[in-house]
Parts: C-alpha cells; structure tokens; sequence
C-alpha cells in the first residue's frame, strides 16, 4: 500500500496538481484500495467457515471483476465509483477483485488463460478492447452483450459514438465490450505563444515540426519553451505516436484499409511512410522537453499546463487536467484541435510516398497553399469498458449485465465523463467522452470549463468520431508482440541515432523498417501455425475490420473451364477447316451447287456461337463483378448472332434452291442472285441487333453472387449467376429474341422439307433435316436441364457448353461432311442424283422414269456452264431431252439466260 499510494502521489503530481489537492487524492484512493483489498483476502476455510456462511447470506452473489491493479487511479476510480453507486441505487453489492499485475501485458495474459481454460475465475472484465478479438472472438471468452442492450431501454445504445459502437466496443457482429472510456487523440498548443510568434495551427506533421523549431529555447511570459511535449510512457506509449504519425500516410482510403497492415494479404504497411516517420521523431526530439521518455506520460503532459511548452498530442484527460489551478486554466490559452495529416501518402504497391489527390485522399482537405491533406484521427487505445466473462455461471452473467448496463447508461457516464473543473481530484476518473451527449459544449461550460476550451474540445473530437477515415488500434493475437517489436525497435534508434550523418541514418531506417516487417510477418506466420491455433490472424484481422468473408463455397467454375474451352476449339477448327475447303474446293460441282457464299456464313454462325464459351467460363475467381457483368452482358450478343447467322443463311440457301427449282418445273427462265435471297438474312440479323441492343441499354444482364446457405461445416454456400432487375423491358427482349431466332429454325425447316426430294448434289435437305432432327433433340433435352441446373453453376456450365458444341457440330457435320465425301467419290455423285427421285408434278408414265432430276455434274461441266446454272423441263410425264434442258438453261450467278 505505501507502494501504491507513492506511485498516485508521484502521477498526481507530475499532472500539476497543488499538495492539498494531491493529499485529498492519495488518502481517497488508499482508502478505496485497502477497503477493496482487505475484501478480497481468502481467510482459511478451517478458521473461518462460519464467517463465510454468514456473508453468504448477507451476500449471496459475489460478481468480481478483473482490472488492472492500482497503478492508474483513475482508470480504477472508473469502476470503483460506479460500484459505490449502483449498491446505493439497487442494494446490490459488486466485490472488485484486484490483480496484482504490474503491467498490462499481465492482464492481457490473464484475462486470455481465463478465455483459454474455461475456468471462470472472474465475471467481468474492465478492459480495453486490444485483447477482444482473441479472447472474445477466437476463444469465445466474452458473452455477446447485443441482448441486454436491446432489452434496456435506458442504455440508450444510439447515443454511443459509432467507433465506439463498432470499432471498440464490437467486433464482428457482436457486442463484447459495454464503452466507459473513449480515448482520441487530439492536438493541445498553448495559443498566446502561437499567437505571439506569429504561427498558425499545424495541419500537417512538416507544419508541426516547423512550429516546435520555431519557438523551441525561445522565452515566453518568463519561461523558457519546448517546442513538443508528446508523452512517451518510458517508450511503453511511444507506438500510439508511430501509429498516429505513420497513419496519415498509410491509411488514406477508410478504417477498413487498415494502417498498420494492409486487410487484404496482412502485408505491414511500411515502406518509405515508416522512415519518415522515423525521421519525423528524431527531428521532433531535438526541439522536446528533457522528460518526453518518462515513464508516466502525465509528466511531459505538465509542460504545456505550466505553459513550458507549445504543442502536444494527448487524450481527452488534458480536458479536465486544463480545469485545475494550471497557467493555462489561469490566463485560458489551451487550444485543441485535431491531429495533423500527410500531403504525401503510401503507395501500398511500390512502398513509395505520392502526392495526395482528391482520388488517394477522399477524406482528406484541400488547402490552396499546400494542396490535399490526408487526415487519419486516432482512437489510440480505444479507451476501457466492462465485459462479462463467458465462463461464469448465467446467473452471475445476469448479474454483471444489470451492473454494466447501469455503468454504462447515459447518466453514469455523463457523471463520471463530463465532472467539475473544480472538483477535488480525487474523483476524477478517466472517462473520456463516448457519447454523442458528452460533447455538448453547453454540459462543459456548465462544469466551470472555458466557453471556447469547450466548443473547440468537442468539435475536435466530434470530428475525429465522423471520420471515415479513423484509424484503430490492432486487436487480433500477439497484436502486444507487434507493438512491442514497433516499439523496441524504434525506442533503440531514437535513443542512439545523435552524431551519424544523414546518409548513415537513412539507410538505418530502412534498415529498421525491413527488421519490423521481417519479425511482423514471422510473429503471424508463427502463430498461424501453431497446433491449437483456431483463426489465422489474417481473419481475425479482417473480422475486426469489418471486410471479412467467411469461408464460402462460391461454387466456382475454374475446374471445368478447360473442357469448355476444348470443345469451342474443335468448334472453331471444324468451322474454319470447312471454310477453307470450302474455299479451295470452291470449283467442285458439288460446292458450286451448294452455293459458297451461304456454307462460309453457317462456318461464321457456328464461329461465333462456339465464342460465346469464352464469356460463359468468366467467374469473379477471375475478375472483379464488374467484369463478370460485362461478360454476362455478351452472352445473348454471341448466341443470338451466331445462331441467326448460321440458321438464316441455311434457310436462305434452301429456299433459293427451292425457287429455281419451282421455277424450272414451269418452264420459266428466271434470275435469282446471292444477293436477292440476301434481304431475308440481313433482316432477321438486324431484327436481332436492334432487339439485343435495347436489352442492353435498358436492362442488361450483371453478375450477382447470392448466398443460398451454409453447408455442414458452417460455410457459406454462394452461387454467381447472370440476371437482369426482372424489368418488363429485359423479359420482352429476351421473349422475342427466342421467338425471332425460333422462326429462323422453323423457316430452315420449312424449306428444308420442301426440297426433301432435290437430288443431293444440289440440295442437302436429306442431311438438313437429320441435323434439324439433331439440333432439336439438343434443344429438348438441353434447355430443361438449363434451368434444372441454373443452382449448379459447374453442372450449368456443362449443360450450356455442350448444347453450343452439339448444335454447332450436328450443322457443321451434316452439311459438309457429306460434300466431302462426294467430292472425293464424283462417281456416287452422279449416281446418287440418277436414282434419287424429285416429286413430279404430272403423272408418271409405264416403267420407265417419267421424272428428271437435272443435270449431273459431268452435263453441267459439259455445258461449260457454271454448276448454280439450274433449269428443269418435263411436262405431264414427258422427260426433256438434254437438248431441252441446255436450252432452257438460267444463269443465275450472272443474271443473263444461256442458250445451247
């Protein structure tokens, strides 16, 4: 106890606080704390069993709550003070049970094996919110306070800043941590010498450093000032300054992004950010007080009350310190406002510092004589809450939410955040606002603060508490071991870094940094693989940043890409293969008689639907949805094209037969060009344009991932699919594009089947209606099992593919397979179109053939006439001479009639 009550008279002290004030302090808290210890003392259950059974029944519930022994007065006060309360309010009778740790590092420990081991040694916790992720999260230590605040009407959960709401208090989805305390940085200076010096407020850290240069040594209202006075705790606090100064480089693009480390791939974000910041802090030294490295942080904090000093960063507590009989309270100069930023932020690509941009820095300002300024407040700390341990009974757990429900309601916090500028300091607490209502500056001014002291304390942190762009402490595992190799390593430099030249310096930072980056990464990888480890500290990490997904099984279709990509290949090798047989064979009659111009449009039709493969097989396991979206939106654009083109043009084809055909059964000589049976083509392809480009401007299909559940294990089960907003417009478009292309499929149908009887050389409705008779199998089958899989994206994948690669293959195969074969065998040819009959429109006449199927190849190239030269005689039975036929031959591809 004499220890303890040293240490507070040392603390209140150095706080510049006057001997009577100070001797009030010390004999207030002994008294608390010898009152509390001697209440926790265990007698030997031999000696003192009847006293024990006696307490029961005084006492029948017990609720101990661990905290950090008496070192920080004010941090105990803040829950001794509520306990005294809530047992003169309820009857109830809440036992502190302290710990005789020394550090916080002994509490983390503590609290972590009591989360590890289930034991229930405590009920509660007061504590910060470092340790959550890990002993809330990971191990399940802390109970999920959502219930209780929905169920107490009185709490008033609203009123709570959000970064206390969501960045301290929760983590997760759940609420761990009832907030008491909420620690911000905010910048102090003393106005009058800022004013009489000419300077302005520091917006950037460069301003800063140049304002402690400036007035550093100088004299000022007969004291000799120090241009900085940033406390350093003994370099136990001094990574709150790194993170503070580094943070507004490294983090420009929301809390998310994290300062320390990137959430993405935990890579440290410290590149040329750190040495700066290195190089920051021993400049910034040489212009600090002779106490910036002591160990209790209130001591280079006196400087600026005492007016010894211009600037400093600290926590709200320099709020109710300004209230006690300093210099600054006497002559009203303490200014606040918010922490410098950074003109300059990290490249998290190269490592390199750039210029901030309204783009890199959208949270930031811009100024017209130093451009955009990056800011990054700082809730350094987080500041302190109660928890209730997971491990204790429910009725002690009951019990510690009707304590810490009361402790935390606006009216309690309001008492112990918001207290008399007067007041004896014994009561004071280091309850910090956290509360929408605590920063009301009339409640301040009402205290005996300064009307302006307590307009500009409660915009700045009101600012810092909207900021977007608020950096938070780490809080996943060993998150003490990476302060402490920040710490460690920067605390040895800064002690030793006078006498070397710049050079030497320089590289000694980089070389730091690389040693910081290098024990970061092997302190997460050693923990990662431990056996008992249950969360990687990448999830953890991203967890408490709130961009956590969880394992989920998106279904992707990466395995299968290869078969799809295979079969559009043997697509495009066939149609192009075709194509150029096509074209090299091109004075063959056989091809001469199928018309070239409409083979190599059904080759470019089968091209273009195989290509729709290639959108087909694009997931997000390989870009962003964005272009998942655009890849879903040339789905239709390739099928529909694709099919038009081969499917029109083969109805074209047939239907130009058809005609010449019909015509020479009438002894009629007509003139039917490429380009005449050319109109129906280009109108059913720009029928469909017009029809897919309206589907795209109004309603195009987008990528979307929905969740469909959680498999066994507890991941999510996620599907990726195209689909449109379900707009009238999207579902006409589609209806008529299926109706459109359909009609294309019926008319090739049509006139295949009307030229079912055309000798094979010049027709090809036998193979025609076998590939129809194909493709529409393909399509009865296949579109069913479309929307049967449209669950499966890997089954859906399959099915659409393999309907592509069997419709473009059954047209391809069975139209030139065929030509192919006859090509080579001219001799089946002419066969063939001797025997194959041709539906007469007379009758027929005895045994002989009263029918002619037209001229072979062999009387066509006799005739030297081109082979898409075509007539037909015969009338009533009567077969025309060769003569005849020659005589009545039709020049189709010229326009002009032969005669022979």
């Amino acid at each position: 106890m004499i220890l303890s009550a040293t240490i507070i008279r040392f603390l209140l002290l150095a706080a510049g606080i006057n001997s009577a004030a100070l001797a009030a302090a010390t004999n207030a808290t002994m008294t608390g704390i010898e009152s509390s210890s001697s209440s926790s003392v265990a007698c030997p259950a031999e000696c003192c069993s009847s006293a024990t059974a006696a307490a029961k029944k005084e006492d029948p519930l017990l609720i101990r709550i661990l905290l950090v022994n008496g070192i920080y007065p004010t941090i105990y006060n803040m829950v001794n003070f509520n306990v005294q309360d809530y047992n003169e309010q309820t009857g109830a009778n809440v036992e502190i049970d302290l710990v005789p740790s020394e550090t916080y590092q002994d509490f983390y420990r503590e609290i972590l094996s009591d989360a590890k081991n289930g034991g229930g040694l405590f009920d509660g916790y007061l504590m910060d919110s470092a340790p959550m992720g890990e002993v809330g999260d990971t191990f399940g230590g802390l109970v999920d306070l959502t219930p209780y605040i929905n169920a107490d009407r009185n709490i008033d959960w609203t009123d709570v800043l959000s970064p206390f709401r969501q960045c301290v208090g929760s983590y997760g989805e759940k609420t761990y941590m009832m907030p008491l305390d909420g620690d911000m940085f905010s910048l102090y200076y003393s106005k009058d010498a800022l004013k009489h010096f000419g300077l302005n407020v520091p917006r950037t850290w460069d301003e800063y450093l140049a304002v402690a240069k400036a007035v550093h040594g100088k004299e000022f209202n007969g004291k000799t000032l120090n241009g900085n006075c940033f406390a350093t705790g003994g370099g136990g606090l001094i990574h709150f300054s790194i993170q503070l100064i580094m943070a507004s480089m490294t983090q420009s693009q929301g809390t998310s992004t994290g300062s320390l480390f990137d959430t993405e791939d935990m890579n440290p974000l410290l590149g040329e950010a750190f040495t700066e910041t290195v190089k920051f802090m021993e400049e910034v030294l040489q212009y600090s007080s002779d106490d910036v490295f002591d160990p209790n942080p209130y001591v280079p904090l006196a400087n600026l009350n005492n007016g010894e000093c211009m600037l400093t960063y600290f926590w709200g507590d320099q709020m109710k310190l300004s209230g006690q009989d300093s210099y600054l309270k006497q002559n009203g100069q303490l200014g606040v406002g918010r922490t410098p930023g950074s003109t300059k932020v990290l490249d998290r690509e190269t490592g390199r510092l750039v210029d901030c941009t309204a783009e890199l820095c959208q949270y930031g300002e811009y100024y017209q004589d130093i451009g955009w300024v990056n800011y990054s407040p700082y809730i350094a700390n987080g500041g302190h809450g109660l928890a209730i341990s997971a491990n204790t009974t429910p009725e002690k757990q009951n019990a510690m939410a009707d304590f810490l429900m009361f402790a935390g309601s606006k009216a309690q916090t309001d008492k112990y955040t918001i207290q008399n500028a007067t007041a004896n300091p014994s009561i004071y607490t280091a309850q910090d606002p956290t509360r929408k209502s605590h920063l009301v500056p009339d409640k301040w001014i009402a205290q005996g603060y300064d009307e302006e002291l307590s307009k500009e304390y409660t915009q700045s942190l009101m600012k810092t508490a909207l900021s977007k762009n608020l950096v938070v402490d780490i809080r996943f595992a060993k998150s003490s071991d990476i302060y402490g190799i920040l710490s460690e390593q920067v605390l040895n430099h800064l002690n030793s870094y006078t006498g070397k030249s710049e050079e030497e310096l320089a590289a000694e930072r980089i070389r730091i940094g690389n040693v910081i980056a290098e024990q970061w990464t092997k302190t997460i990888s050693t923990y990662d693989q431990l056996g008992d480890t249950i969360k990687p500290i990448l999830e953890t990490y991203q967890v408490e940043r709130g961009v956590y997904v969880p394992n989920e099984l998106k279904n992707q279709i990466n395995n299968i890409i290869p078969v799809g990509f295979a079969l559009m290949c043997i697509i495009l090798a066939c149609s192009l293969g075709f194509a150029v047989w096509t074209f090299m064979h091109r004075e063959f009659s056989v091809i001469k008689a199928s018309q070239p111009p409409f083979l190599y449009l059904i080759c470019l039709g089968c091209m273009i639907m195989s290509l729709t493969i290639v959108p087909l097989s694009i997931d997000d396991s390989m870009v962003s949805a964005e272009g998942c979206s655009k890849a879903c939106a040339s789905v239709p654009w390739l099928i529909a094209i694709g099919f038009s083109v081969a499917f029109s043009a083969l109805g074209s084809k047939i239907w130009r037969l058809n005609r010449l055909m019909k015509a020479a059964s009438g002894f009629k000589r007509i003139t039917i060009k490429v380009k005449d049976v050319m109109v129906p083509f280009f109108t059913l392809l720009g029928i469909n344009i017009v029809l897919l480009l309206v589907w795209t401007v109004v309603d195009p299909l987008r990528w979307v991932r929905t969740v469909t559940g959680r498999d066994s294990d507890g991941s999510i089960e996620s599907v990726g699919a195209c689909v449109t907003n379900g707009s009238a417009v999207s579902k006409a478009m589609s209806s008529l594009l299926f109706i459109v292309n359909l009609l294309a499929l019926g008319l090739a149908l049509i006139q295949a089947y009307k030229a079912r009887g055309i000798s094979i050389e010049y027709s090809e409705s036998h193979y025609v209606a076998m590939s129809m008779g194909f493709i529409l199998e393909a399509f009865l089958i296949g579109i069913p099992l479309i929307f049967l899989s449209s669950g499966n994206p890997v089954t859906s994948y399959f099915v659409k593919t393999v309907l592509i690669f069997f419709v473009s293959m059954s047209l391809l195969l069975w139209i030139f397979a065929p030509k192919i074969y006859y090509a080579r065998n001219p001799q089946n040819s002419d066969s063939a179109n001797r025997s194959s009959p041709y539906g007469s429109t007379g009758s027929q006449a005895g045994a002989s053939s009263s029918m002619y199927t037209g001229p072979t190849s062999h009387e066509l190239n006799k005739l030297g006439e081109d082979s898409n030269t075509f007539s037909r005689s015969g009338h009533d039975g009567v077969s025309p001479s060769s003569s005849n036929v020659a005589e009545r031959v039709l020049e189709v591809e010229t326009g002009q009639p032969t005669d022979v």
